[in-house]
């Protein structure tokens, strides 16, 4: 699942993925990427361990029974201080409409796909973006976030990457290597579920505070 919460000025993210059985991973740089998340020692991006207090929350715990997908398997939590405007908005937005996809088992969950167009009709409104070198504002600005997030679970979680791309700048909430931009049209960031269950993706909102997921079937040996 996946959280986040205002420390001072900062807000901050978790994602959690959940399911049966570990997999290979078929890239030599996600199995480093994997690698330095797990040892990260950076103060912004780094796994979480330890059970997460939405775990029990009553809404969750229905959806995961409906999807037979109650098991936990990483987490990943990132910060992303003094937010600019219209990003946290975005983020938010974005995370509702993503919450509850399921992936099916050999499925490739595409952000971009599930997404669609970020448009003002679609209430995205204009956040901060990296180009050429500078940041500047577009509609729906921000939600790389979310792919940057779900890229260190994913690796974490030994799913297959099939597209990922990182930005063009360094990001402040992640170490180097470990982010993944999406920019609709252009770049995507994708995976693919080789487990042999389906896969939920979920997440919570109070206030500031988000919760992602993915779940799977029980029997995960880890």
């Amino acid at each position: 699942m996946k959280r986040f919460w205002r420390k001072g000025s900062r807000l901050i993210w978790l994602v959690a993925l959940v399911f049966i059985v570990p997999l290979e991973i078929e890239a030599a740089s996600h199995c480093l990427a994997k690698q330095l998340a797990q040892e990260t020692d950076h103060s912004l991006g780094y796994p979480s361990q330890g059970l997460l207090i939405w775990e029990n929350d009553e809404e969750f715990l229905k959806l995961s029974e409906e999807n037979k997908t109650p098991v936990r398997m990483a987490a990943f939590q990132t910060t992303l201080p003094d937010p600019l405007p219209g990003e946290e908005y975005n983020v938010g937005l974005a995370a509702k409409m993503l919450a509850g996809t399921v992936v099916q088992p050999g499925q490739i969950f595409s952000m971009n796909g599930t997404l669609g167009p970020r448009t003002r009709e679609k209430g995205f409104r204009e956040g901060p973006a990296y180009s050429g070198g500078q940041v500047i504002r577009v509609i729906g600005g921000g939600i790389c976030k979310i792919s940057t997030t779900l890229y260190n679970v994913t690796t974490l979680a030994n799913l297959q990457i099939i597209e990922r791309r990182p930005h063009g700048m360094l990001v402040p909430y992640v170490p180097p290597g470990q982010d993944a931009t999406v920019s609709y049209g252009t770049t995507d960031f994708k995976f693919r579920n080789t487990t042999d269950s389906p896969l939920m993706i979920w997440r919570r909102k109070l206030t500031t505070l988000f919760t992602w997921l993915f779940t799977g079937k029980p029997g995960f040996p880890g």
